[in-house]
Order: C-alpha cells, then structure tokens, then sequence
C-alpha cells in the first residue's frame, strides 16, 4: 500500500511497472496499452516488435481484494468479460473501456 493515502497503486502505475519489468526481463515487444480510462499490458504472440502483428493483452490491475477479482489478474483482457458477455454480450472487442480493439500502444521505448 502507498505510503501517502494507504492506497494501492492505480491501473497505470501497475501497468506501467509491468511493461518496464517485462522489458528489463527481455521482453521487448511488452508495451503499455490506454485506452478510455484504463491501461493494461500488450504484447506480441510472437516476441516481435512490430506492433502490426497480433498482440496478446495482460489485466494487471484489477480493483478488489475478493476471489472473483483476484482470478482476473494476469489473464488475457477478452477472458475477464466472459461473465459480462454472457448477460449483456459486451466483449472487450465492443467495450468502450477497451476503445472497441483499437487501444493506444505505447511503442517508444522509456527514457
């Protein structure tokens, strides 16, 4: 928890420590990823750098404390919408909070 407010970290920061962990392990196509509200981690299937090439996502930042909460962290973005898919048939492809499948990468390696 942060030393100012008790709190934890917000979805940017967890994601961005992410990709910069990734990054230093050798993972180089790792890359930040906005969208709406909302970052995440994104990554190529096939380690390279191209951001043309299918990108696989990680949810880093899940808010909550509870089981259900907990089994969304690490998995793919498209996996922690099954539940909502099946009620409502929002998917992370449709979701505005995902920019519809269009998020921003951010490919320009850090300073």
């Amino acid at each position: 928890h942060g030393d100012v407010d008790g709190k934890s970290i917000d979805c940017f920061g967890a994601a961005l420590l992410t990709v910069i962990g990734m990054n230093i392990l050798g993972f180089d196509s790792s890359m930040l990823t906005l969208s709406e509200d909302h970052a995440y981690e994104s990554h190529s299937w096939d380690g390279n750098v191209s951001t043309e090439n299918k990108r696989a996502t990680c949810e880093v930042a899940i808010p909550g404390n509870n089981k259900a909460a907990q089994s969304k962290r690490g998995k793919e973005v498209s996996e922690t919408f099954i539940e909502m898919q099946r009620s409502s048939g929002i998917t992370a492809e449709t979701s505005w909070l995902y920019m519809a499948n269009n998020p921003i990468l951010c490919d320009t390696p850090g300073m």
